[in-house]
């Protein structure tokens, strides 16, 4: 099947640890349930969350993951604690195992007009071996979260086509999608 939504079976959420839950958090997780619900009514999911976290968060972390976990409705959840310094390439390694999407929450620090999220989400994006990489950016939006305007920029790549594909996947009936091709000239 060439629909890119019908085959998406193996979810990778990397989480970022803490110990108290702040309200962008809270609301990123939000979105991603939201998402993950639409996907999981037409497939059954496999969702991995993996947490990377240093020596001493390794224990809280597995607690925050058992109570995260509680929210995802899926056939099969696999949670995961990776002891490390460093959070893309411990994300990366785990994501070249077959993930068919590689969902990414981030929060923009508005230290730079050029990055949309972190430096690490923005490595994660560039160097992602999943076929789907959505980065879920929550601010200001209500906790029964749905889209209602959605915006894609395509370029005629297939990687476009599968952006535009997943953008009406996402829209109810009465929700807008707006198409945006960039040409360079």
């Amino acid at each position: 099947d060439m629909s890119l939504v019908k085959n998406i079976y193996k979810v990778l959420i990397p989480v970022r640890f803490q110990v108290e839950k702040d309200y962008v958090f809270m609301l990123t997780q939000a979105v991603k349930f939201y998402i993950l619900e639409k996907i999981a009514a037409k497939n059954p999911l496999s969702i991995t969350l993996l947490s990377v976290v240093s020596k001493e968060q390794k224990e809280e972390a597995k607690k925050m993951l058992d109570v995260l976990g509680k929210n995802f409705n899926s056939k099969e959840l696999i949670k995961k604690v990776v002891e490390s310094n460093d959070v893309s390439n411990q994300v990366l390694n785990e994501a070249q195992k077959d993930y068919d999407m590689l969902m990414l929450g981030t929060v923009n620090s508005g230290k730079s007009s050029e990055s949309l999220s972190s430096p690490v989400t923005d490595s994660l994006v560039r160097l992602s071996p999943s076929p789907i990489t959505a980065v879920v950016y929550a601010k200001d939006i209500q906790e029964n979260w749905k889209p209602k305007n959605i915006l894609v920029p395509i370029n005629g790549s297939v990687a476009s086509r599968n952006a535009a594909e997943f953008a009406y996947f996402l829209a109810g009936q009465e929700d807008q999608v707006t198409i945006l091709n960039i040409i360079f000239s």
